[in-house]
Order: structure tokens, then sequence, then C-alpha cells
């Protein structure tokens, strides 16, 4: 049985029960209006606390008030995001190879 955040306490009852997701997955929510995304903390789609732009590490460490309640596409989608800015950042750029063999001949 798959317990949700709302369930647990962990999001307040009554309160908005929404990934609380406003793009930082690389993703824009339009469907609901006002920027956030609309998946809701459901058995079938449960929400997860994440700490975006932490560590798991420095995650765990932090307050409640800190951490968000995202649905598992839009933590899919903003590792493939981070992952992607990571390859795109990570050594020299194929040209900047073929100057560097030019500049040596």
């Amino acid at each position: 049985m798959v317990r949700t955040l709302t369930a647990l306490g962990i999001l307040a009852a009554g309160s908005d029960p929404r990934c609380e997701c406003t793009g930082g997955c690389g993703r824009e929510h339009r469907k609901a209006g006002d920027g956030r995304c609309d998946v809701t903390d459901q058995p079938s789609h449960p929400l997860a606390l994440v700490a975006p732009g932490h560590s798991a590490t420095a995650a765990a460490q932090l307050d409640r008030h800190d951490l968000a309640a995202w649905c598992r596409a839009c933590c899919t989608h903003a590792a493939r995001s981070r992952a992607h800015d990571a390859a795109q950042h990570d050594g020299p750029d194929l040209l900047d190879l073929l100057t560097a063999g030019g500049d040596a001949a």
C-alpha cells in the first residue's frame, strides 16, 4: 500500500495537494493557470519530498519548510535537466580541441 504525503500528515489537511513545482523541473506548467504542476498527491501518483538544488545528504538535514513536494514526472525532468546541463559544461568543446590541435602543427 502506497502512503501519500497527505495521508502521512506531511502535507497539511485541507491544503492544496498538488505538486509544488513551479517550473524548477524545466517544464512550463500552464494547465493550472498559476504556473504550478497539476499532479495531485494520490496513491497512484504519490508526491515525494525533494530539495531542488541540494544533494540528498544536505536534503536529509533540511526542515520541512525548505523541502518541496514534487511528483515523479517533475523529479525525473529535473534530473534529466541537471544531467544535460552537466554534460554541456563538462570539459572542452569539440571546436576547442580542433583549435588546440591546429596550433601545435
